[in-house]
Formats: structure tokens, sequence, C-alpha cells
């Protein structure tokens, strides 16, 4: 359901959210025809704790802009996918979900705290349309943004 979003406007769709398909399917293609086996698990797999701050740091502080997993796995100095295996043993989950967790929160924020239209959110956000922002919302909080912003009584 994820990727119907993505190929219905293409241009939309974040690095983070395409190197995270693409580093998924290069894996499974791997694994199921290229004949490659599960490597002996690293007995440190997580982030050190400066990785995992400087991730969040870089992450949080440009919600707008299109990083890719790349960008984040070199300011760790590391691999993309064991950057991506590191990530998620440290935090629980993928870069992309942290990241749309990250600009939900940011998005509740504004809608509390701003005068701002949800146009100018959601762009704030790095969402591409209000419609984007709204599925999101929606998947993350469980109610539309409208909503929740009216319960809180904003």
């Amino acid at each position: 359901m994820a990727l119907l979003a993505a190929f219905e406007n293409p241009a939309t769709a974040g690095k983070l959210f395409v190197d995270h398909v693409a580093l998924a399917l290069n894996t499974h293609f791997a694994y199921a025809y290229g004949g490659m086996r599960a490597a002996a698990r690293d007995a440190r797999p997580s982030l050190a704790p400066w990785q995992e701050r400087r991730c969040e740091e870089l992450m949080s502080d440009n919600l707008a802009k299109d990083l890719s997993l790349g960008d984040l796995a070199k300011e760790c100095r590391l691999s993309v996918g064991r950057f991506v295996r590191a990530f998620k043993q440290s935090t629980g989950e993928a870069p992309y979900r942290w990241l749309l967790k990250r600009r939900v929160e940011t998005a509740k924020e504004m809608l509390l705290f701003s005068e701002l239209a949800i146009q100018e959110i959601a762009i704030a956000c790095g969402f591409a349309d209000p419609r984007r922002l709204t599925r999101a919302f929606t998947a993350v909080v469980g109610t539309a943004p409208e909503v929740w912003q009216r319960h809180r009584g904003a």
C-alpha cells in the first residue's frame, strides 16, 4: 500500500523512502535468486550514541529536505545496509518510519502553536501536499489533522 502512493505520483516520493524500498528489493532478490545467505551477525548491531544522535538531529533539522539513506549512512561512517540495520536496532524503527513520525510530531506542534494553513504545514514538514500529510498523520495518530486539532481546542 505504501508503494501505491509513490506510483501514483513518483515525483513526490522522497529519497529516503525510495532508498529504503530499493534496499529491501535488492536484499530480497539477493536472497531469493542470488543464493545469498545470512552472514554472521555483528556483536554490536546498533548505532553508537553519537551516530544515533547525529542521524536524529540531521533528519529533524532537515524535515523538508530530501535526505537519502546514503547521506545518513555517510554521516555515521557506515555502509547503507549496516546503517539501516543498526538504526533499526537502536531506535526500533526503520529510518523512513522514524522520519515520518518526526514529521507528524512537528505537524502536531505546528497545528497547535501556529496560524499556518494546512498546506503550509505540510510543506514545512516535508510532505508534498496536504493529502500526503493527512494520510501520514492518520496512519500515525489515528485521526485526521483537522479532527485532532479540533479536539485539542486549537
